[in-house]
């Protein structure tokens, strides 16, 4: 009745107080739809409820008429966007300096993600300091989209080789990351500063373990560790470098070239300044390497194998207490208690070292009951006195 008096924002609530109890009913998708593509401003709501319908309805009469009317909706909302778009540069222009070259690089930006290049290259015609970076942005916007070449071609039309170069980096690690190791390959070549290169070199690297191709992983881990030294000087605070190492190092170790990592470790400063200790949160990532190899061996029953990760970690960040509990309690399925008691006492204190203490003073106590019961007094007393955890004794 609300849709047949044109009043579509009563219908549209009567609809979906309905599709609340059969929101699977594609009769009350389609209307609804319908009802919300009346309505200014709800024209994408729209888009996603047809949509719906015809997921929920595949062979429905009303295809071809809801094919055309999503045809409609999509000119509705293109039209819309343009208008903001328009208003975005209007507004922009009241301003003048940084702060309308800012603004205009964001509607470039947003015309970019509508699709307008040319749109968005003419509203940075008039920016000059942040144009460069603006192009950048534009070039990555169009890269995600899938349209390389085209993201290249705007990475050509910036002016500053530096911006260049950290746009073809954006580039190069959006396609490592998707998998597309010979097009990361390719836009790398076209980087000339050592900063950006191993900018895209980590994720190439990474891009490489997934494949499966550990060398070659580790050659480019190894390359982008040489263009980091080459960004150095001789006058750089201390740590400068430090974030790029600390990138490149936790990488290594998440792909296991444990030696690559600690190499890289060495690199760093060894100064904390007080915000983020790169070196010990480092040395975190090489311990998490160690604990997730040691508890794949903990769990397969090869407790010296375990031991031998165990031997490497250097303590940072729980990892090596989390794997000495792992073992103790391997040991104390196995029935090795005094094993497991060994472990115990070798962690320094924390919730690991408790847990395994009470796992191991239940068993034991478990033990106890079984020779009290049995009225080996003896017998018990003895058990009693190798509780290790002094509540449970």
């Amino acid at each position: 009745m609300a849709a047949q008096q044109q009043d579509f924002p009563l219908a549209i609530r009567y609809f979906e107080q309905a599709s609340k109890i059969a929101p699977y009913n594609p009769d009350l998708l389609f209307n609804l739809a319908l009802a919300e593509s009346k309505v200014p401003g709800r024209e994408a709501r729209s888009i996603a409820r047809f949509n719906a319908y015809l997921a929920a309805d595949p062979n429905s009469a009303k295809s071809a008429q809801i094919g055309e009317q999503l045809k409609i909706l999509e000119v509705k909302i293109e039209s819309s966007v343009l208008k903001l778009i328009g208003s975005g540069k209007d507004l922009a222009n009241q301003y003048s300096g940084y702060q309308r070259d800012s603004a205009l690089a964001e509607v470039a930006k947003a015309q970019a993600e509508t699709g307008d290049v040319p749109g968005a290259k003419e509203t940075l015609t008039s920016t000059n300091g942040s144009k460069d970076l603006a192009l950048s942005d534009v070039a990555y916007i169009q890269a995600k989209a899938g349209d390389i070449a085209g993201a290249k071609d705007t990475i050509r039309s910036i002016a500053e080789s530096t911006w260049q170069d950290l746009a073809s980096s954006r580039v190069a690690t959006l396609q490592a990351n998707n998998g597309d190791i010979p097009g990361a390959e390719s836009t790398l070549s076209n980087i000339r500063q050592p900063y950006s290169q191993q900018l895209a070199l980590v994720p190439l690297g990474e891009a490489y373990m997934k494949k499966g191709d550990t060398q070659a992983a580790y050659t480019i881990f190894s390359r982008a560790r040489d263009r980091i030294n080459e960004c150095r000087q001789p006058n750089d605070i201390v740590g400068y470098h430090d974030n790029s190492y600390y990138t490149l190092a936790t990488a290594q170790a998440r792909a296991g070239d444990i030696p690559g990592a600690l190499q890289t470790i060495d690199l760093l400063s060894r100064q904390d300044n007080g915000v983020f200790d790169y070196r010990a949160n480092s040395y975190q990532a090489v311990d998490a390497y160690y604990e997730d190899a040691g508890s794949k061996l903990v769990k397969a029953g090869d407790i010296r194998g375990a031991l031998a990760m165990l031997s490497k970690m250097t303590g940072s960040g729980g990892h090596k207490e989390n794997l000495q509990r792992a073992i103790g309690t391997k040991l104390l399925e196995s029935g090795d208690i005094q094993g497991a008691t060994a472990v115990a006492a070798s962690m320094a204190a924390g919730n690991p070292k408790d847990n395994l203490l009470g796992a191991i003073g239940n068993k034991i106590y478990e033990q106890f009951k079984e020779k009290f019961t049995a009225h080996d007094v003896a017998g018990a007393q003895q058990i009693a006195a190798s509780i290790p955890d002094p509540g449970r004794k």
